[in-house]
């Protein structure tokens, strides 16, 4: 088991976050644009 000090971590989940964003916002356009339906979205 590999152990991760705490900058490491808050790192990786800064990173794993900021990639969450971009997909919702990505879904979010793609909504707006009437690429998907609201349905879809869900």
């Amino acid at each position: 088991m590999v152990a991760y000090s705490s900058k490491e971590r808050t790192h990786f989940l800064d990173i794993a976050n900021g990639s969450l964003m971009e997909v919702s916002s990505q879904i979010e356009l793609a909504e707006a644009y009437h690429y998907i339906s609201t349905t879809q979205r869900e």
